[in-house]
């Protein structure tokens, strides 16, 4: 403490008791001070640091979130795809039923392959949305039915063709049988 006093005084360079009380109010002062800034300080550091693990745990749920969604994304966008390919495959089967019934001959026939095609399609759906199928055997499930549609779409095609031709074979002939009982009746018609 002398020591410390000693110093005070060399520094100060006056050595009356007063000047000294002076100093040591003022050094408290300047202590309390010190003492309240660092607090202020520290107060203001530790919001500054809340506030950035907010933002970071903020982040780390974003990333999350978006791992997660291209983890889900991954899983079950084939099958997604799957479905949409044997939903519109449905819809052209339903296009080749509307033609279907509109064909004369051999009807019952291409609507039954029709038929059997809808119903393995409807049983691929179902095995799809349960997630049964994994992702390397559906692309060749999903080509393996786009070929089937393809084959009956063309065998459909190619009977509604045939039946076309059938009507007018069968509008031919009964044009000819008309023109030969017109051309018998106009040859008995002088006969008589």
């Amino acid at each position: 403490k002398q020591w410390y006093q000693r110093r005070v005084a060399i520094t100060a360079g006056n050595d009356s008791s007063s000047h000294l009380d002076d100093m040591i109010v003022a050094v408290d002062r300047w202590i309390r001070g010190q003492r309240w800034r660092r607090s202020q300080y520290a107060i203001l550091a530790f919001n500054k640091w809340m506030r950035i693990a907010k933002w970071r745990s903020r982040c780390i749920i974003v990333i999350q979130k978006n791992i997660r969604m291209w983890k889900c994304k991954k899983i079950h966008q084939p099958r997604m795809r799957g479905v949409k390919v044997i939903k519109e495959s449905i819809e052209k089967i339903s296009a080749m039923t509307d033609i279907a019934k509109e064909i004369k001959y051999d009807r019952d026939a291409v609507l039954k392959e029709i038929g059997a095609l809808e119903k393995f399609l409807k049983t691929e759906l179902v095995s799809l949305k349960k997630g049964d199928v994994h992702s390397d055997v559906l692309d060749e499930k999903l080509v393996e039915v786009e070929k089937q549609v393809k084959v009956l779409l063309e065998k459909v095609k190619e009977t509604q063709h045939a039946d076309k031709l059938r009507q007018i074979q069968e509008e031919l002939e009964a044009q000819r049988k008309k023109e030969k009982s017109t051309d018998c009746d106009s040859a008995l018609i002088p006969l008589l």
